[in-house]
């Protein structure tokens, strides 16, 4: 292995740091703040609820800018910059007197992960990694699920000993004392730039690919994207009301908890496994293999008062999170990776977005109903409107669209042959 091999690996290592810390920290336990703001300042449930949708939205909003900025930007540069932001979130949450304060602490939080987390992770990853790309993106990918093991048994004990203040402030000293000097020491965008980190700009104008007009005019970019809605709507859909459906359906207290922490568990072994099936059979066909087995497993909630069907379920935990990788190693696949910054900073918040609405469905279904079922079987079917969509991208359109003329000269010929 060269130098610049284990660099790359040492990235990986980093990334799946930031990955634990922003959404298996930040993001995914936001939960375990809810009771201990409701005692404190007499919140109900709907107040409480209100800054993680705020939090979401604005995450979802950043990381299309976050593209821009990749694009333009090293990585490192980027990566720090959201962490700080997420950092000084965390610093004003802590010491948050009011509601309008946690808001804007969170609004904060929010553009910080956005413009911090995933965009730029896979951004790198693509850049530095060709054969093993799908194996070094799980890698990364897992550090999410770590964190959610790792952090929620500590933040809880840490508000239940001390308070909600201390948890606040614990996250944002792991964030700017550890992330942030480690993204600026050893995150680069891609191997070989250090002609150009003196300033920080980078340029990918040599490298392969689509511009971004060119891609929104594709069938590729708008085929992942509706995967990407699909996916995000599906998966916290299903999951964020999982507890309350295993109540109605009679399971002993505790049971819920201990099957969201196995799907969790799973995530951490099934995502760097998705990356090297995905380096061996390609991104297109895992996706759509992947969309399938998720909406199997999603259609056997309908039959979960037997242990078994639940279990078939729970262990798609296995692949819950394999979409990430995979629709982003399809970006490069089927658009290149001359804008790959900005088009994934677009394509993620369609996943983002579909995240923040997926649970308010599968609320509304519930209220319409009095049931999941109905609101299961319409999320599984969106997993599989999910698969049909990875179906019909073309890998390597992008080369489709380089040996086509130039617009212009096309305008000009089919209004010369009208003539």
């Amino acid at each position: 292995m060269t130098r610049l091999e284990r660099h790359g690996w040492v990235i990986v290592g980093v990334l799946s740091i930031a990955l634990f810390l922003l959404m298996g920290t930040a993001y995914d336990i936001f939960g375990i703040f809810l009771v201990p703001l409701q005692e404190h300042f007499g919140w109900n449930s709907a107040q409480s609820s209100l800054p993680f949708t705020a939090m979401g939205l604005l995450y979802a909003a950043s990381m299309p800018a976050a593209g821009w900025l990749l694009d333009r930007f090293d990585a490192r540069f980027v990566m720090a910059a959201g962490t700080g932001v997420c950092g000084v979130g965390f610093l004003c949450a802590s010491v948050s007197n009011s509601y309008a304060s946690i808001m804007a602490a969170y609004i904060l939080i929010g553009i910080g992960i956005g413009v911090a987390g995933y965009v730029p992770i896979t951004v790198v990853i693509t850049n530095w990694f060709q054969e093993r790309r799908g194996l070094a993106m799980g890698i990364a990918l897992s550090g999410e699920f770590l964190g959610i093991m790792v952090m929620a048994p500590v933040l809880t004990r840490t508000i239940s000993t001390w308070s909600w203040r201390a948890g606040y402030l614990t996250i944002a000293v792991l964030m700017l004392v550890l992330l942030l000097p480690l993204a600026l020491a050893l995150v680069r965008t891609r191997p070989g730039e250090a002609h150009t980190l003196e300033h920080g700009h980078i340029s990918t104008d040599d490298l392969p690919g689509m511009e971004v007009k060119e891609a929104l005019r594709s069938r590729s970019f708008w085929m992942i994207a509706i995967a990407q809605i699909c996916w995000g709507c599906a998966i916290t859909g299903l999951f964020m009301h999982l507890p309350a459906y295993m109540d109605g359906l009679g399971y002993r207290p505790g049971a819920a908890a201990l099957a969201m922490s196995v799907y969790a568990a799973l995530g951490i072994v099934g995502q760097p496994l998705a990356g090297g099936i995905t380096d061996r059979l390609g991104a297109r066909t895992s996706l759509i293999v992947t969309f399938s087995l998720l909406a199997a497993g999603s259609m056997c909630l309908a039959w979960a008062q037997h242990v078994g069907f639940l279990s078939m379920y729970v262990g798609t935990g296995l692949i819950a999170n394999s979409p990430v990788l995979m629709t982003s190693m399809l970006v490069a696949d089927s658009l290149g990776r001359k804008r790959y910054g900005s088009l994934q900073g677009l394509l993620g918040s369609a996943a983002q977005f579909g995240a923040a609405f997926g649970p308010e469905l599968s609320g509304l279904m519930f209220d319409a109903t009095n049931s999941y079922v109905r609101a299961f079987q319409l999320l599984a079917l969106l997993q599989a409107v999910g698969a049909i969509a990875a179906f019909a991208c073309i890998p390597g359109e992008y080369t489709l669209s380089e040996t086509a003329p130039p617009i212009a000269e096309r305008e000009q010929s089919g209004s010369s042959g009208g003539l």
